[in-house]
């Protein structure tokens, strides 16, 4: 994701980082060509039409809410997806806090099994990104798990759920050796299971594509409207018309291609939300609450 200042104006209007220009120029120079085949035809003489403008004008009406419906549907999934990520993030927060705050250190091995668990929660939000991307990929992830269970993650369906279920795992050794008591177990398993919700409904809004039907019947009625478009502005307009298609193009398919661009936000593009930027937040914000003192020390303070 590009942070930038919605303020600078004359910054925005210039760039092309982030926008759509590219994707757009080829289709958008195609139309236009077009117009101007059917403008040389028109002015030259070599054939004569007069057409009605109103069928395009309904249409364009008509394109426009479609247009609309579609890009609302595409940020709905973005907002969603942001949404998620900040119930991954409130999972993650509260996952460390209680397992720092909950579980003492009178049982052998307590202190190492916390710090164990606090490391492979700070790997959960990036194997769930990379999950969100397609990819397997555990280098990020190295420092924080041990070897035998990178190779378990590496053969694993889906690796979040895997490395979410060894942190139960050792939660249940937790209870298991009186180190967290029964109704603290229940406080941190409702953590885990917040992540588990948050992380299944991002593969909801990624595997949930808009319906084919839909994109199919958009796409060949903008390409039809911008195609046509000149038989019912040669007449008026005459060389002006390629100019003019050209426009009307760049409008109505930007507004399709954003839709596009935000439909699936945890990808890496620049306008896709920056999971990478929340994943390391998350990391940093656990190596610190790792670091907090034991309570005891803590009260000789007061």
């Amino acid at each position: 994701m590009i942070e930038y200042d919605n303020r600078k104006f004359f910054r925005l209007l210039l760039t092309f980082r982030g926008s759509v220009v590219m994707q757009l120029l080829p289709r958008s120079l195609f139309f236009a060509a077009l117009a101007g085949v059917f403008s040389y035809l028109y002015v030259n003489r070599h054939m004569s039409w007069s057409v009605d403008t109103a069928p395009w004008a309904i249409v364009g009406l008509a394109l426009g809410l479609l247009l609309v419906f579609r890009t609302n549907t595409s940020y709905e999934r973005y907002w969603e997806g942001r949404k998620l990520w900040g119930g991954i993030i409130v999972g993650s927060r509260k996952l460390g806090m209680d397992t720092m705050s909950y579980i003492n250190s009178d049982s052998p091995d307590s202190d190492a099994l916390k710090m164990k668990i606090i490391s492979y929660a700070m790997a959960v939000p990036f194997l769930m990104k990379h999950h969100l991307r397609d990819s397997r990929d555990l280098s990020e992830v190295e420092n924080n798990i041990e070897t035998a269970d990178r190779i378990r993650l590496r053969g694993a369906i889906n690796p979040p759920i895997t490395l979410l279920t060894m942190i139960q795992k050792f939660l249940y050794q937790f209870h298991l050796r009186g180190a967290i008591a029964p109704p603290h177990l229940s406080i941190i398993d409702r953590n885990i299971m917040e992540l588990l919700s948050s992380f299944t409904s991002c593969e909801r809004i990624k595997n949930t594509p808009l319906p084919l039907a839909y994109v199919l019947h958009l796409k060949r009625t903008l390409s039809i409207f911008c195609a046509t478009l000149p038989l019912a502005l040669v007449p008026k307009f005459g060389w002006w018309t390629p100019a003019i298609v050209f426009f009307v193009a760049y409008a109505f398919l930007g507004i399709e291609e954003i839709g596009v661009e935000i439909e699936d936000p945890f990808g890496d593009d620049p306008n896709d939300l920056p999971v990478d930027r929340l994943a390391d937040d998350i990391r940093a914000e656990l190596q610190s609450v790792s670091e907090l003192n034991e309570p005891e020390e803590l009260l000789d303070r007061v």
